[in-house]
């Protein structure tokens, strides 16, 4: 299991990285030339957009397919056998269809997108354009009657339009990096090996309980918690050293994380 990391400085050179389940160090998926605007995953790999293309690559980082449709990708759905890609023409044109892809194969703009070659008008008298006149006569204020003049004249005196220069902008970084100090993995717990021990002449056996292979992927462990069989605390301290009769014997290990996330591991001690 992995977490995937996007981290990006600007709109530019963006680097993806994944983090896997109890691993300390993230790794480099792909750096990718613009912002990336969604990841989602595709079996074992990740499909993701970024700026005008929507690539599927692996968790090692090879590139499968690479597609283009037309006008910056904004959202992706995944629809089963399916993944719809939904784009915006931000260059003025027209809207951008909406795309079908099968991620299995490597998409192609003739399997998806299909566009009526544009035909010439039959005449002039129907083209859908206007005429010379006509267009004079749009370029043309109307003409207003005096008394709206006036009132024209006075409102644009009162009226007064205040724009905010300042444009508030996102940062992806600081809002990706919040959204990681929200989630706070639990602590791994292993209070080690199950083992058999030999008994003195008195019957009981010594033995040191070490849950210290026990770590937190996201933070450290403020807490420790050791108890025989019947709930009984014994110690609170990475290692306990016990004294115990001959048999079989369980006890539990609780650590606890600096955010109050914690895990229990079990471990059976026979001695005989």
């Amino acid at each position: 299991m992995a977490f995937v990391l996007v981290v990006g400085v600007g709109c530019f050179d963006v680097s993806l990285l994944i983090l896997d389940i109890g691993e300390r160090q993230e790794r480099l998926i792909a750096e990718l030339d613009d912002q990336i605007s969604g990841v989602c995953a595709w079996d074992d790999d990740l499909l993701v957009a970024s700026w005008f293309d929507v690539f599927r690559i692996t968790t090692e980082g090879e590139v499968i397919w690479q597609f283009e449709p037309i006008g910056v990708v904004e959202h992706s759905l995944s629809l089963g056998e399916r993944v719809d890609v939904l784009g915006d023409d931000r260059k003025g044109g027209p809207p951008a269809p909406l795309v079908f892809l099968d991620p299995d194969m490597p998409p192609r703009h003739d399997d998806f997108l299909t566009a009526d070659e544009p035909t010439e008008p039959s005449s002039d008298e129907f083209s859908g354009f206007l005429s010379e006149e006509e267009g004079q006569m749009a370029d043309e204020r109307p003409a207003l009657p005096e008394q709206a003049r006036g009132i024209l004249g006075t409102l644009e005196e009162e009226l007064e339009v205040k724009v905010d220069e300042q444009a508030v902008e996102a940062d992806l970084l600081e809002d990706l990096s919040a959204s990681a100090r929200a989630i706070n993995l639990p602590p791994v717990a292993d209070a080690g090996d199950d083992r058999t021990v030999d008994v003195d002449d008195e019957g009981k056996a010594t033995v040191l309980l070490d849950g210290g292979r026990s770590y937190d992927p996201d933070g450290t462990i403020e807490g420790w918690a050791w108890e025989d069989g019947k709930g009984t605390v014994i110690g609170d301290t990475r290692q306990v050293r016990f004294r115990i009769a001959s048999g079989v014997h369980v006890f539990h290990m609780t650590v606890t994380d600096e955010r109050g996330a914690s895990t229990k591991s079990m471990i059976t001690v026979q001695a005989r």
